[in-house]
């Protein structure tokens, strides 16, 4: 499996089409609820200490903005930005303000002429000012997301972006792999926290809609067969039971699809057999619950 940022305000939700279409289990990443289409928000309150650097030791001193504005949002640019210009002229660099930020990005000719930045109320749930980006283009033209690390760190403009786990198959809908695949939505980004402890971060610290931690730790992950859950009939994990007859003969088996836990339901099939033969003379399939101890585990 693996862990997904969704930068963007839109839900992602991800089908995975299997033998029986009417019963393809759903998979969602949710939305930044920390922006709106054409604007972001930092939710992490000024001043900003910009000397540090990052998890993974990258200074805390350039702000980098994606953005597209081909038709169909697959040519993704960066706009990189120094936001320490100003703290650091006025002896500030470790208690910056939100308005030190701002001076730097509109200076910035190449930022100033597709955004803006200001201090604003903000439109969510606190109404405190906060340091915004906005885009100056329509949302039907321009498509934009702060990337993670180095002074996003600081400022936390995805820190309300969502973080959920989802079967590594999704990684087609990646941003990366925009020009890979063509029914790539162009949503996601796949977080690595083995080789990036900012990714760690961000799931360490996922937090919902309403700033509540989502309880994730990027070193406990779920393989792609517990994430089905028990809902995939298509993949089916066996466990039987042998006699001590030589050679040794099944008694029982369990069916039940990957993912499933103990209360789901499984299939229990049981075998019988007279003297020592060792073909059955009788097979029974009938219901059955299952214990934590019938669960058996891919190698």
């Amino acid at each position: 499996m693996s862990y997904f940022q969704n930068v963007f305000t839109a839900d992602f939700y991800g089908n995975l089409v299997l033998g029986d279409r009417q019963h393809s289990p759903t998979f969602k990443c949710r939305g930044n609820t920390g922006r709106g289409d054409g604007f972001v928000v930092a939710w992490k309150e000024p001043t900003y200490n910009l000397t540090g650097t990052d998890g993974s030791s990258v200074a805390h001193t350039y702000l980098t903005l994606r953005f597209a504005i081909d038709p169909n949002f697959k040519n993704w640019s960066d706009i990189v930005v120094n936001v320490t210009t100003t703290a650091a002229a006025n002896s500030r660099t470790s208690a910056a303000l939100a308005s030190d930020i701002v001076t730097d990005l509109n200076a910035d000719a190449t930022f100033n002429g597709k955004f803006v930045a200001s201090v604003k109320s903000s439109p969510f749930a606190d109404g405190k000012p906060r340091l915004q980006i906005a885009q100056k283009m329509p949302v039907e033209r321009c498509r934009f997301y702060i990337k993670n690390g180095a002074a996003e760190d600081v400022l936390g403009f995805n820190a309300r972006a969502g973080v959920d786990q989802l079967p590594d198959f999704f990684s087609r809908h990646t941003m990366a792999n925009v020009w890979t695949y063509s029914d790539c939505q162009n949503m996601l980004i796949k977080l690595a926290p083995s080789g990036s402890n900012v990714d760690a971060g961000l799931i360490n610290n996922a937090k919902d809609a309403n700033g509540i931690s989502l309880g994730y730790s990027s070193a406990s992950t779920l393989a792609d067969w517990e994430l089905l859950r028990g809902r995939a009939g298509l993949f089916l994990f066996t466990k039987n039971t042998l006699d001590g007859n030589t050679p040794p003969r099944i008694t029982t088996t369990l069916q039940y699809p990957a993912g499933a836990v103990a209360g789901d339901f499984a299939k229990k099939i049981t075998y019988t057999y007279s003297s020592t033969n060792v073909t059955p003379n009788q097979i029974t399939e009938y219901p059955y619950v299952l214990q934590s101890g019938d669960l058996v585990t891919p190698t």
